[in-house]
């Protein structure tokens, strides 16, 4: 989850309903933030009446907890490899300063912590990306590519926020450390997707830092983020972690920029506006080492949602296609602040909702209507919350016909990966 909200959040929002509300008309609407003006969908977002619940799983082998899989709060399958890769925080004792990077191997149901060769210190992680070296043979080798939040040097209690960027030989127990990225662009980076070794999107997911006017961002609606894109003239070899980085905005404004993630096709990206409820589909042009993306599509959900992906059907034909855009959120984002400032020993769990959308096959291409379903909610007792979802399609033979998969989730304080067999 982006960040936390807070009480006085609401008091700004009711304040901003009666300057809204025509009824009491008190000539002030045009003051009022534009994601307050529509102030039913933000209480509904934030899950302000709603009531915490949970999917009925009746066979416990189709629920399985993935150990050692602590505070992990991205997860990406690549298909080449039929492997997942998550960044955690290893223990609660040490969340917050020293992660790694994890592999799922989705047969075993099993997890492999990577050794980070050439790389020692800080690494607090939060999104990532992996994709395959493009010179060697598909699922081979790949890029992982990891936002850490180095503590900063000068400011107590602030970041310096960095992208770490690993390759890893498939089935080694090891990533190496290339190099470290930075620029003044990257300011609040959240999620990253790489859209070649050298060329990669980062968000901005709040243009403040701490403080107040942070929380103020969450409710207001403001426009006040962004996506950048790098250009990286080098890999290995880089004197500093801005040496030969160029960075550009490739996408603004947004509002509460958070996951960002592939889609269906190398140039289409999945762009979240998380406390709006908002995921855009979008497509990135690139030109002379700047790369852009063009909004086509907005699917709006029910709840906050994080980092998104896109589930393709490798058992698709042409009388079924269970290919899904996937969008983890909250039930009840506001009580986040509630639940994350408690000990971790005492906090209330928080409650989650997965969301899947398939695009109606009988719709244009230039105007497709879509389907929207809950596909996984949880009281918090299961998962304690989401911020990532990803699906792994499981072979019809196994299953008499039936069309399945394994949907995996983590979130931002999970205590492990866990993954429920679903119908697609």
């Amino acid at each position: 989850m982006a960040s936390v909200i807070r009480p006085v959040a609401f008091v700004i929002a009711v304040l901003a309903f009666l300057f809204a509300n025509p009824v009491i008309d008190l000539g002030l609407t045009e003051y009022v933030p534009p994601g307050l003006r529509n102030l039913p969908r933000t209480l509904k977002v934030l899950g302000v009446f709603r009531r915490a619940t949970s999917t009925a799983i009746v066979d416990p082998a189709e629920f399985v907890v993935i150990k050692d899989t602590v505070h992990c709060e991205d997860l990406h399958y690549h298909e080449a490899s039929n492997l997942l890769f998550t960044a955690c925080e290893g223990t609660e004792a040490t969340r917050f300063s020293r992660g790694s990077l994890h592999v799922i191997d989705p047969e075993t149901m099993k997890a492999q912590k990577l050794e980070l060769v050439g790389f020692d210190g800080p690494f607090v992680t939060h999104g990532i990306d992996v994709i395959s070296d493009p010179v060697r043979s598909a699922g081979e080798a790949v890029y992982i590519f990891a936002i850490n939040h180095l503590p900063h040097p000068d400011v107590h209690g602030q970041t310096h926020s960095q992208l770490e960027i690993f390759y890893h030989e498939i089935r080694s127990g090891s990533a190496r450390h290339i190099r470290s990225v930075w620029d003044p662009a990257i300011t609040t980076p959240n999620d990253v997707v790489a859209l070649s070794p050298t060329s990669v999107l980062v968000t901005n997911d709040h243009y403040h830092a701490t403080g107040r006017w942070r929380e103020f961002e969450d409710v207001s609606g403001h426009k006040w983020t962004g996506t950048v894109h790098l250009q990286l003239a080098r890999l290995d070899g880089a004197a500093s972690a801005q040496d030969g980085v160029m960075a550009s905005v490739a996408l603004a404004p947004m509002h509460n920029n958070n996951g960002i993630g592939h889609g269906r096709s190398r140039d289409e990206v999945l762009v979240v506006e998380c406390v709006s409820g908002v995921l855009n589909i979008g497509h990135v042009e690139e030109k002379t080492g700047k790369a852009t993306i063009k909004i086509d599509h907005s699917l709006f959900y029910d709840s906050t949602i994080d980092n998104p992906s896109f589930f393709r059907d490798p058992y698709s034909n042409s009388t079924f296609d269970g290919s899904a855009y996937l969008a983890p959120g909250l039930t009840r984002a506001v009580d986040i602040h509630a639940s994350v400032t408690h000990d971790p020993a005492t906090r209330p769990p928080i409650p989650v909702m997965i969301w899947r959308t398939k695009r109606v096959p009988t719709s244009s291409a230039d105007k497709p209507e879509w389907k929207t379903e809950l596909l996984f909610e949880d009281d918090g007792t299961r998962l304690d919350s989401v911020a990532a979802a990803v699906q792994v399609a499981i072979d019809p033979a196994q299953e008499d016909g039936r069309r399945r998969a394994w949907l995996f989730a983590t979130g931002f304080v999970s205590r492990n990966v866990v993954a429920i067999k679903v119908d697609i």
